[in-house]
């Protein structure tokens, strides 16, 4: 698969992810109605002044900012962009390498 339908794939995937869905169902003549998703998708988050260049000394800790108002009950995640792998959601790191923190 090529990089550019894995990152198809892993937009689709946080769309849906972040897109609540309704549905309805009938329990012994009464009729139910679920949400999946967060209540409060419908606020937008803003984000604040990001530097898209952050150079860094080879050995050292780089610091990579990201400031985001308005999040209400999503999180912040980072993906590494040559394999699409997830780094971290949130407060949750997802990699062996311990230079994520």
């Amino acid at each position: 698969m090529t990089v550019g339908r894995w990152l198809e794939l892993a937009v689709t995937i946080m769309v849906l992810a972040a897109t609540p869905a309704t549905g309805r169902y009938d329990r012994g003549g009464q009729q139910h109605s679920i949400t999946w998703g967060r209540a409060n998708s419908h606020s937008s988050a803003i984000f604040g002044n990001i530097p898209t260049n952050v150079t860094a000394v080879f050995g050292h800790r780089a610091r990579l900012p990201c400031q985001v108002k308005n999040l209400g009950l999503k999180d912040v995640s980072w993906i590494r962009q040559r394999d699409l792998h997830i780094l971290t959601v949130g407060i949750f790191t997802y990699t062996s390498d311990d230079r994520f923190q």
